[in-house]
């Protein structure tokens, strides 16, 4: 299903790429590659060109998945520096 996602995200087709994580959550909650799905959640909303929806699903991310190997992307993904994900994890505000 997320090898689904990558390929959609791929050939761009944002919309397609949505639907898979969401459907791996309701399917397999908890499973051990819930970070990859919420990963790609955020690359296809930015791919979408929904900037606030890829920043929130980021920073959803970042704070449910704080030491996973796929932090770099989402924030890349999202335009999240290192400064200001260190500010939303500690839950201030972002200058």
């Amino acid at each position: 299903m997320l090898d689904t996602a990558r390929r959609a995200l791929r050939r761009g087709d944002p919309a397609a790429a949505l639907a898979l994580p969401d459907r791996h959550a309701r399917e397999f909650a908890g499973a051990q590659l819930a970070d990859e799905a919420a990963a790609i959640r955020v690359e296809a909303l930015a791919s979408k060109g929904d900037r606030a929806g890829a920043r929130a699903a980021a920073r959803r991310f970042l704070e449910a998945h704080p030491g996973s190997p796929h932090a770099d992307r989402v924030e890349s993904a999202a335009g999240i520096g290192a400064r200001e994900e260190t500010v939303i994890l500690r839950g201030e505000p972002v200058d």
